[in-house]
């Protein structure tokens, strides 16, 4: 299945593989899925100033095939060299200690986290890498950088998967975690203002999320006959304005995005309300209509009974049976 899809996904061309991209995201799998020309492209591209985030490359207690990295291209653009050993996260691998500041972990309470319950091998960093955090306890590094061309690679001694459910679900500064690291690798600037920076990257997300609850409602509406047309032109405006919007992010405009994001998701909870009432009126009608349906059949039912069993308009009474003449002819 994977070999199938990197033939169906991956582009034909080198150009094609580069044009618009700023950052490729690996994330755990080994390399024989790929063919030699595409290793040697992304090695290629990483020179060439592509940013590269290696995610869990480290040897794992499952068949991931970590070690057949150290006999490809691209692996000397790796940060740090994997070691063949493979380490439960309780001794001394669940807790990051920061060694060098920067926004890859400069976030509250970063420390008190436990970032890593799996099972990994250590990483030996290369000469000129930077190791920004290393475990507490054990002591080796858990995340490193380096250069390799114009470009820059960013290894993690864990997963994104590894991280405990409780602190996926409950670390609001998640996405910001994951957002620097990709600016890191980019070369993007990082935001200065961390809680506003989130709040924006929050109202994003939060205008999603009530756009797709938008759509559904939208949707069912439709199939009762309700006039969606507002609705979708409204959502319509949205999408520009959203595009607005990331533009003024991308920009550094953080105030001018979080004044623009406060307002849609304002709008798409009135939108939203609104919809809800023209949800309530279609399915009002319905409810009238089934109801005098029902009625008018119980109605019709009664009328029938009555005349038949009360009122015996339809009902001839039998003056003479067979039996009854039977009777008759023996006598």
């Amino acid at each position: 299945v994977a070999l199938r899809f990197v033939r169906a996904y991956l582009p034909r061309k080198y150009s094609d593989l580069v044009s618009g991209t700023d950052a490729m995201l690996f994330h755990d799998y080994s390399p024989k899925i790929m063919t030699p020309k595409y290793l040697e492209w992304f090695r290629q591209g990483v020179y060439d100033g592509v940013g590269l985030t290696l995610v869990e490359f480290a040897q794992r207690i499952s068949a991931c095939g970590m070690e057949y990295w150290q006999d490809t291209v691209l692996y000397e653009a790796f940060p740090a060299e994997l070691a063949w050993n493979c380490i439960e996260a309780a001794a001394g691998r669940q807790y990051y200690r920061v060694v060098k500041q920067s926004p890859l972990t400069d976030f509250p309470k970063m420390e008190d986290l436990i970032i890593n319950w799996g099972h990994h091998g250590d990483l030996y960093p290369r000469e000129g890498a930077t190791t920004w955090a290393i475990w507490r306890g054990r002591g080796t590094p858990a995340l490193v950088s380096q250069t390799y061309g114009n470009g820059t690679v960013l290894h993690y001694d864990h997963g994104w998967d590894t991280m405990p459910e409780d602190v996926k679900r409950t670390w609001r500064y998640l996405p910001d975690y994951i957002f620097n690291h990709l600016c890191f690798v980019t070369g993007l600037q990082f935001p200065d203002d961390l809680e506003l920076t989130h709040e924006v990257r929050a109202l994003f997300a939060s205008l999603d999320k009530q756009s797709r609850m938008a759509i559904s409602v939208l949707e069912f509406i439709d199939k009762f006959g309700a006039n969606t047309r507002q609705f979708e032109l409204t959502l319509s405006g949205l999408r520009d304005e959203k595009e607005a919007a990331e533009k003024a992010y991308l920009e550094g405009d953080l105030n001018g995005a979080a004044d623009m994001m406060r307002e849609l998701n304002d709008r798409v909870v009135e939108m939203s309300n609104e919809m809800m009432k023209a949800k309530d009126r279609a399915m009002f009608w319905i409810f009238v209509i089934e109801w005098l349906s029902v009625t008018a059949t119980g109605m019709f039912c009664g009328f029938v009974l009555w005349s038949l069993m009360v009122r015996r308009r339809l009902y001839r009474e039998v003056g003479e049976t067979r039996l009854s003449q039977a009777s008759e002819s023996d006598e």
